[in-house]
Protein backbone atom coordinates (compact mmCIF):
# COMPACT_ATOMS: atom_id res chain seq x y z
CA UNK A 1 0.00 0.00 0.00
CA UNK A 2 0.91 3.75 -0.50
CA UNK A 3 1.71 5.89 2.16
CA UNK A 4 -1.31 8.14 1.47
CA UNK A 5 -3.77 5.39 1.72
CA UNK A 6 -2.64 3.98 5.15
CA UNK A 7 -2.35 7.26 6.83
CA UNK A 8 -6.36 8.19 5.33
CA UNK A 9 -7.06 4.64 6.72
CA UNK A 10 -5.57 5.17 10.11
CA UNK A 11 -7.61 9.06 10.21
CA UNK A 12 -10.36 9.09 12.53
CA UNK A 13 -12.27 10.91 10.25
CA UNK A 14 -12.18 8.00 7.63
CA UNK A 15 -14.04 6.03 10.36
CA UNK A 16 -16.65 8.66 11.43
CA UNK A 17 -17.49 8.81 7.42
CA UNK A 18 -17.25 5.09 6.88
CA UNK A 19 -19.61 4.64 10.06
CA UNK A 20 -21.80 7.45 9.03
CA UNK A 21 -22.22 5.79 5.35
CA UNK A 22 -22.84 2.08 6.72
CA UNK A 23 -25.68 3.50 9.16
CA UNK A 24 -27.47 5.73 6.22
CA UNK A 25 -27.18 2.77 3.37
CA UNK A 26 -29.18 0.30 5.91
CA UNK A 27 -32.44 -0.18 4.67
CA UNK A 28 -34.83 1.46 7.32
CA UNK A 29 -32.13 4.54 7.51
CA UNK A 30 -32.41 5.68 4.06
CA UNK A 31 -33.94 8.79 3.27
CA UNK A 32 -37.84 9.43 2.99
CA UNK A 33 -37.25 12.29 0.44
CA UNK A 34 -38.61 12.01 -2.86
CA UNK A 35 -36.31 15.12 -4.01
CA UNK A 36 -33.13 14.65 -6.28
CA UNK A 37 -31.66 17.33 -3.71
CA UNK A 38 -29.99 17.08 -0.43
CA UNK A 39 -31.07 20.52 0.79
CA UNK A 40 -34.42 21.86 0.74
CA UNK A 41 -35.38 24.57 -1.89
CA UNK A 42 -35.27 27.31 1.44
CA UNK A 43 -31.84 26.29 2.17
CA UNK A 44 -30.60 26.03 -1.52
CA UNK A 45 -32.02 29.84 -1.75
CA UNK A 46 -30.33 31.31 1.05
CA UNK A 47 -27.12 29.18 -0.12
CA UNK A 48 -26.88 30.62 -3.41
CA UNK A 49 -27.97 34.05 -2.40
CA UNK A 50 -24.85 34.42 -0.16
CA UNK A 51 -22.93 33.11 -2.99
CA UNK A 52 -23.96 36.02 -5.20
CA UNK A 53 -23.88 38.49 -2.44
CA UNK A 54 -20.47 37.74 -2.38
CA UNK A 55 -19.31 37.84 -5.99
CA UNK A 56 -20.95 41.43 -6.29
CA UNK A 57 -18.95 42.25 -3.21
CA UNK A 58 -15.81 41.16 -4.85
CA UNK A 59 -15.93 43.05 -7.93
CA UNK A 60 -16.98 46.34 -6.97
CA UNK A 61 -16.45 48.27 -10.00
CA UNK A 62 -18.95 45.96 -11.97
CA UNK A 63 -21.82 47.67 -9.46
CA UNK A 64 -19.73 51.11 -9.59
CA UNK A 65 -19.44 51.19 -12.86
CA UNK A 66 -23.21 50.65 -13.59
CA UNK A 67 -24.14 53.59 -11.13
CA UNK A 68 -21.84 55.96 -12.30
CA UNK A 69 -22.75 55.06 -15.95
CA UNK A 70 -26.41 55.64 -14.91
CA UNK A 71 -25.99 58.81 -13.49
CA UNK A 72 -24.25 60.09 -16.26
CA UNK A 73 -27.33 59.36 -18.50
CA UNK A 74 -29.47 61.23 -15.69
CA UNK A 75 -27.29 64.28 -15.44
CA UNK A 76 -27.85 64.47 -19.32
CA UNK A 77 -31.53 63.82 -19.12
CA UNK A 78 -32.26 65.91 -16.55
CA UNK A 79 -30.63 68.93 -18.74
CA UNK A 80 -32.87 68.53 -21.22
CA UNK A 81 -35.25 69.59 -19.14
CA UNK A 82 -33.69 71.62 -16.99
CA UNK A 83 -36.12 74.17 -15.17
CA UNK A 84 -38.43 74.26 -18.40
CA UNK A 85 -42.28 75.15 -17.39
CA UNK A 86 -45.01 73.02 -18.22
CA UNK A 87 -46.80 75.32 -20.55
CA UNK A 88 -48.84 72.60 -23.05
CA UNK A 89 -49.82 68.78 -23.99
CA UNK A 90 -46.08 68.76 -25.76
CA UNK A 91 -44.45 69.59 -22.30
CA UNK A 92 -45.84 67.22 -20.45
CA UNK A 93 -45.48 64.07 -23.41
CA UNK A 94 -42.04 65.44 -23.82
CA UNK A 95 -41.50 64.80 -19.37
CA UNK A 96 -43.20 61.54 -20.16
CA UNK A 97 -41.19 60.34 -22.84
CA UNK A 98 -37.86 61.26 -21.08
CA UNK A 99 -39.03 59.56 -17.58
CA UNK A 100 -39.72 56.18 -19.81
CA UNK A 101 -36.31 56.48 -21.92
CA UNK A 102 -34.43 56.84 -18.76
CA UNK A 103 -36.37 53.75 -17.28
CA UNK A 104 -35.71 51.84 -20.22
CA UNK A 105 -31.78 53.06 -20.80
CA UNK A 106 -31.40 52.18 -17.21
CA UNK A 107 -32.60 48.58 -17.90
CA UNK A 108 -30.47 47.84 -21.23
CA UNK A 109 -27.40 49.70 -19.73
CA UNK A 110 -27.73 46.87 -16.27
CA UNK A 111 -28.69 43.85 -19.17
CA UNK A 112 -25.72 45.34 -21.60
CA UNK A 113 -23.58 44.71 -18.64
CA UNK A 114 -24.62 42.34 -16.50
CA UNK A 115 -24.84 39.21 -19.35
CA UNK A 116 -21.22 39.17 -20.16
CA UNK A 117 -20.78 39.14 -15.80
CA UNK A 118 -23.20 36.30 -15.91
CA UNK A 119 -21.56 34.43 -18.41
CA UNK A 120 -18.43 34.17 -16.82
CA UNK A 121 -19.94 32.18 -14.29
CA UNK A 122 -22.02 30.20 -16.90
CA UNK A 123 -19.00 27.30 -16.60
CA UNK A 124 -20.04 26.83 -12.55
CA UNK A 125 -23.60 26.56 -13.68
CA UNK A 126 -23.43 23.52 -15.82
CA UNK A 127 -21.09 22.09 -13.38
CA UNK A 128 -23.10 22.59 -10.76
CA UNK A 129 -26.51 21.57 -12.06
CA UNK A 130 -25.27 18.43 -13.99
CA UNK A 131 -24.54 17.30 -10.04
CA UNK A 132 -28.08 18.72 -9.02
CA UNK A 133 -26.58 20.67 -6.36
CA UNK A 134 -29.39 23.14 -6.91
CA UNK A 135 -32.94 23.29 -8.81
CA UNK A 136 -33.03 26.31 -11.40
CA UNK A 137 -35.99 27.55 -9.11
CA UNK A 138 -33.26 28.72 -6.21
CA UNK A 139 -30.84 29.69 -8.46
CA UNK A 140 -32.76 32.23 -10.65
CA UNK A 141 -34.54 33.82 -7.56
CA UNK A 142 -31.29 34.09 -6.17
CA UNK A 143 -29.71 35.61 -9.46
CA UNK A 144 -33.02 37.92 -9.54
CA UNK A 145 -33.26 39.20 -5.80
CA UNK A 146 -28.72 40.08 -5.54
CA UNK A 147 -29.74 43.02 -8.14
CA UNK A 148 -32.60 44.73 -6.11
CA UNK A 149 -30.49 46.61 -4.24
CA UNK A 150 -28.74 47.82 -6.80
CA UNK A 151 -32.00 48.84 -8.91
CA UNK A 152 -32.72 50.38 -5.15
CA UNK A 153 -29.34 52.42 -5.18
CA UNK A 154 -29.47 53.48 -8.94
CA UNK A 155 -33.10 54.60 -8.56
CA UNK A 156 -32.58 56.68 -5.02
CA UNK A 157 -29.43 58.27 -6.52
CA UNK A 158 -30.61 59.32 -9.95
CA UNK A 159 -34.95 60.08 -9.26
CA UNK A 160 -33.56 62.91 -7.49
CA UNK A 161 -31.51 64.77 -10.71
CA UNK A 162 -34.01 64.23 -12.68
CA UNK A 163 -36.84 65.08 -10.39
CA UNK A 164 -35.76 68.08 -9.45
CA UNK A 165 -33.46 69.36 -12.51
CA UNK A 166 -36.78 68.58 -14.90
CA UNK A 167 -38.78 70.85 -12.44
CA UNK A 168 -41.51 67.98 -12.15
CA UNK A 169 -44.26 68.38 -9.52
CA UNK A 170 -43.41 69.25 -6.14
CA UNK A 171 -46.27 68.21 -4.08
CA UNK A 172 -45.51 66.26 -0.98
CA UNK A 173 -46.78 62.64 -1.89
CA UNK A 174 -45.77 63.23 -5.83
CA UNK A 175 -41.89 62.47 -5.56
CA UNK A 176 -42.86 59.32 -3.76
CA UNK A 177 -44.80 58.10 -5.80
CA UNK A 178 -42.40 59.17 -8.89
CA UNK A 179 -39.56 57.36 -7.22
CA UNK A 180 -41.48 53.83 -6.71
CA UNK A 181 -43.02 54.60 -10.92
CA UNK A 182 -39.25 54.00 -11.36
CA UNK A 183 -38.07 51.48 -9.15
CA UNK A 184 -41.63 49.31 -11.08
CA UNK A 185 -40.80 50.60 -14.60
CA UNK A 186 -36.71 49.65 -14.15
CA UNK A 187 -38.08 46.13 -12.57
CA UNK A 188 -40.86 45.34 -14.74
CA UNK A 189 -38.27 46.27 -18.26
Amino acid sequence: RSPGITSSLASPYYHANADMTEYTSLEGNASKSESIYVRSQWEQFKALLRRNLQTYWRSPEFSLNRLIVVMIFTTIFACFFFRSQLRDVADIEGRIVNIFFFSSLTCIYNLYTLVPFALSRRALYYRERAQNMYSVWAFNWAEGLVEMPWIFVQVATTVPLIYFMTNLNMDTWFPLAYFFACITLILWL
